[in-house]
């Protein structure tokens, strides 16, 4: 049981930490009691976070988005993805110490490699979602790098084919995914595309440059998702043309 209140797991890794992170900052700014699934490579998830239980009023959180401020003295039941980045904006340093990984990256990234994040059709994913080769050739030509760093779910995937065409070395990191995360997180310069896996390795590096394409999943919404970090200037938002 959650801080008197369960999450029920979504997804993979990338999922699943959107919902420990909001549900953590929930637990600890009402006092409430944190019983909440742990996440392999991430040991301060194992943290007891300790408060009130409540059997009722029970709150249920579904879908994105809620009111974090009406939760206190509630059982909160959560069986959404709650990937909006407002809810944790203001606790991001207490995010990353959370999220500690116990994973080093299994290759030196260097400050001039440009370390791209392409999800394919791993797990039923929409590949539609992704931007066309064309797109990742335009930003390639507008970026300052020596080397390319690619991490992706399906190297044999032929979308991949354009990269052998292209005027620079490039290193597949064909690494399990916990050291493909590890190796995005030490990167200097990132090139996201729309997953939350590679969202949250970008997020908790300290990466000066962070290219973030205008494009499904990544452009904010409403009430839906938003993982715009609208606070931090490394965030470089480009747009197809």
């Amino acid at each position: 049981m959650l801080f008197r209140s369960n999450v029920h797991k979504l997804g993979t890794l990338g999922n699943n930490m959107w919902q420990y992170a909001v549900a953590r900052v929930i637990a600890e700014k009402h006092n409430l009691k944190l019983n909440c699934y742990s996440i392999p490579g991430f040991p301060n998830t194992e943290q007891v976070v300790d408060g009130n239980e409540h059997d009722s009023p029970v709150v249920r959180i579904e879908g994105h988005s809620f009111d974090i401020n009406s939760l206190a003295n509630s059982r909160v039941e959560m069986a959404g993805y709650v990937q909006r980045y407002e809810y944790i904006r203001e606790h991001k340093e207490k995010v990353k110490e959370w999220f500690q990984l116990d994973v080093e990256s299994p290759m030196e990234v260097l400050p001039t490699d440009f370390v791209v994040s392409i999800r394919r059709g791993w797990n039923g994913y929409p590949t539609d979602l992704c931007p066309p080769k064309e797109y990742f050739q335009e930003v390639f030509s507008h970026v300052e790098h020596d080397r390319i760093i690619l991490c992706t779910d399906s190297f044999d995937d032929p979308f991949f084919d354009f990269i052998n065409d292209l005027d620079v070395e490039v290193v597949k990191a064909q690494f399990s995914p916990l050291e493909q995360f590890a190796l995005i997180k030490s990167a200097n310069k990132i090139l996201l595309t729309s997953s939350t896996y590679c969202w949250w390795a970008a997020f908790l590096s300290n990466a000066e440059e962070i290219y973030y394409p205008w494009k499904a999943d990544l452009i904010p919404t409403e009430s839906g998702v938003n993982w715009f970090v609208d606070d931090e200037d490394r965030y470089i938002v480009i747009r197809e043309d």
